[in-house]
């Protein structure tokens, strides 16, 4: 997604998945009166349990590395792949059993496993993979090092943890070591005094069958390069932790859900660093010699850029379970997002006794999506990166085009800080928070001539407020739109349409039914995927229209996000998480002056890469004092000598000097 695309999304919406598309702007409308109902309807609770402990220990054996791991139970399992193989029939090869969507998960990280079952496991306890744990040491200054020096410098790479349960541990081990030996050559040596253990060779690194306990561990380690056996041996032992017992955490063990996932958007900066090592490494190995200086210096500034998008000033989720399951023959999806406590300021701004977005009265729209929320509260609530707000907004849309998972990072880890750091003076982001909007409806309807888009959006503000409805307009979309602004006696409303004229859309009279959620929505998604042309297969008795039903609500200390095939009366209960406490936020590492001066050099370096590929070398006049100062302190002295060092030789690498002259781009990852 594009920076422009993702203010737009974060100011429009933010929780409820609501996109801005292009548009042009008409003449304001006369004032209306709205209905309320008195009091919101608040939902049902369902109390939450405690992970279930052979999950739990599962979870602490493999330790909190990874970004993001994968639960799977045969409990439930036949029900909900039988209402998703009918939604997505290609993906029925995979749905199979736990074992099928086990291997083909494995695939998409290039590891080729065989098709014979698994024999000796245990069905009635879950199988858990932690994907794509970065190495422990993959600091800042380690990473541009290695960036750097991306064909001499050692890199560890990248490990798979795997661990299935067993009933019968020696059955499992044989059957887990069929699945990996196929064209690989064995490694006693690796796995050397590790009793039944079994290895094997990967180009870039091994794969290890490990009996352990009730269960068999398999790790995965590979990307990696320049290792010692002694090196590759260490990366064999797990890290055990205490699990913290979260929101995320507890709906993880939610027993009716086969497909589940823990997510831990705290190490999405560490899984970046590694991704971009591995990803430089495999470029290199097409760029030709006279374009690798570019190509590397680009790769630092890039690695550099993601450092300081994915910051960990004003976080306000620590991490979420996303689980699919079949309750009652309806298929559910949920999501739970741990709150931080300064998230639990911010959803606590949202405001009581808000509007609501008016009501929709278009037949024949594709989707409707709906916020109620103070956004302009929220984003005061949090806690804002001054650093961002320093810099011209041109070169934080840059340094957030650089950067891979930003909009995952912002969406899961810090979605108003985000907005308020990054983009507060974004063209229709800036004239939107000066109105105070308090509710928003988004309406989309299939795409006209060449798939253009043809939507409606509604736009509550407060009472009174000032809305420049075309510059508004502009800003939000990336061409012409129709635009009215006209004032209800609960506040102001701002119309955009594209490709409709937004007036007709809504009942100006009338608002969505008075919950206590955030936000909701529906999606058609027969008449979504016809207008996109894909194909909309049915199960046999199933329904000739399927509706998908949302909602967005607090429930104590999480951000609870339900999805269900049907209409909103089938969403059901809230689950209770009230009393629920861990350590948090997660992944927050102590402020210091080090740190502080580390990351006001990393901007100065990257700013420094900027200007150099347009052919400015200076070297920034802050940039020695900020490195000393990161070097002054035992905790950043490695990553700043390591950044010097790479900034340095960057700086002094022969470079084509011709390449400008001629007006051809640097290489560019």
């Amino acid at each position: 997604m594009s920076p422009r695309r993702t203010s737009r999304a974060l100011a429009l919406a933010l929780v409820s998945g609501l996109c801005a598309c292009p548009g042009t702007p008409t003449t304001d409308s006369a004032p209306a009166a709205v209905t309320h109902e008195p009091v919101s309807k608040t939902f049902p609770r369902e109390a939450s349990a405690p992970t279930p402990e052979a999950l739990r220990n599962a979870l602490q054996v493999l330790g909190d590395r990874a970004a993001v791991v994968l639960v799977l139970r045969d409990a439930g399992w036949p029900e909900t792949v039988a209402q998703l193989g009918a939604l997505a029939p290609e993906s029925a090869p995979a749905l199979e059993s736990p074992e099928a969507l086990l291997r083909a998960t494995l695939e998409s990280f290039e590891i080729q496993v065989s098709a014979a079952p698994l024999r000796g496991r245990d069905p009635d306890r879950a199988i858990v993979l932690s994907m794509t744990e970065a190495p422990d040491e993959l600091s800042l200054g380690r990473t541009v090092r290695v960036l750097h020096g991306v064909t001499t410098e050692p890199f560890p790479g990248v490990r798979h943890q795997l661990l299935v349960p067993a009933r019968d541990p020696d059955a499992l081990r044989d059957s887990l070591s069929a699945w990996f030996s196929a064209e690989r050559e064995p490694w006693p040596e690796l796995v050397s005094g590790r009793a039944g253990a079994r290895a094997f060779r990967l180009p870039d690194g091994f794969i290890a069958v490990l009996p352990e306990g009730q269960g068999v561990r398999v790790v995965i380690v590979h990307t990696s390069t320049g290792q010692l056996l002694a090196q590759l041996r260490a990366r064999l032992d797990a890290t055990p932790v205490e699990l913290p017992d979260t929101p995320a955490t507890r709906q993880l063990g939610d027993p009716r859900a086969p497909f589940a996932a823990l997510l831990r958007p705290w190490r999405g900066r560490e899984e970046r660093r590694a991704l971009n090592v591995i990803e430089i490494h495999s470029l290199l190995g097409v760029v030709p010699p006279d374009q690798r200086a570019s190509v590397l210096a680009n790769a630092v500034r890039i690695a550099l850029d993601v450092e300081l998008m994915l910051s960990s000033v004003g976080v306000e989720l620590d991490d979420w379970s996303v689980s699919v399951s079949s309750v009652d023959g309806t298929l559910r999806g949920r999501a739970v997002g741990s709150l931080t406590p300064a998230g639990r300021r911010v959803f606590a701004a949202r405001g009581a006794g808000l509007p609501r977005a008016p009501a929709v009265i278009a037949p024949d729209d594709v989707s409707e999506q709906w916020l109620r929320a103070d956004v302009s509260a929220m984003v005061a609530a949090s806690e804002r990166a001054s650093e961002f707000l320093e810099l011209p907004l041109e070169q934080r849309r840059a340094m957030w085009g650089n950067c891979a998972r930003c909009t995952s990072h912002a969406i899961l880890r810090a979605p108003f800080s985000t907005l308020g750091s990054i983009f507060p003076d974004a063209p229709g982001v800036r004239e939107l928070l000066a109105a105070s909007p308090r509710a928003l409806q988004f309406v989309t309807f299939s795409p006209g001539e060449y798939y253009k888009p043809r939507y409606a959006l509604a736009v509550l503000c407060a009472p009174g407020a000032t809305i420049d409805g075309a510059a508004t307009a502009r800003g939000l979309t990336s061409g012409d739109a129709r635009h009215a602004v006209t004032t209800r006696d609960d506040g102001e409303l701002l119309l955009i349409g594209e490709g409709v004229e937004p007036a007709p859309v809504f009942d100006l009279n009338a608002s969505v039914p008075a919950t206590e959620a955030i936000a909701g929505g529906r999606v058609q998604l027969d008449a979504l995927l016809g207008a996109l042309g894909l194909p909309h297969p049915r199960a046999p008795g199933s329904p000739s229209a399927l509706t998908l039903s949302s909602r967005v609500v607090t429930a104590g200390p999480a951000l609870v996000v339900d999805i269900v095939a049907g209409d909103a009366a089938a969403l059901g209960p809230v689950p209770d998480f009230t009393g629920v406490d861990w350590a948090s936020p997660m992944g927050v590492p102590p402020r210091s002056a080090g740190a502080t001066c580390l990351r006001a050099a990393a901007l100065r370096g990257r700013e420094f890469l900027a200007r150099q590929r347009e052919g400015d070398g200076t070297w920034p006049e802050d940039l020695d004092a900020q490195l000393r100062c990161a070097a002054a302190d035992v905790a950043t002295a490695e990553s700043a000598a390591d950044l010097q060092r790479t900034l340095e030789a960057l700086r002094d690498a022969p470079r084509d000097p011709d390449r400008a002259a001629r007006g051809e781009p640097e290489a560019s990852p």
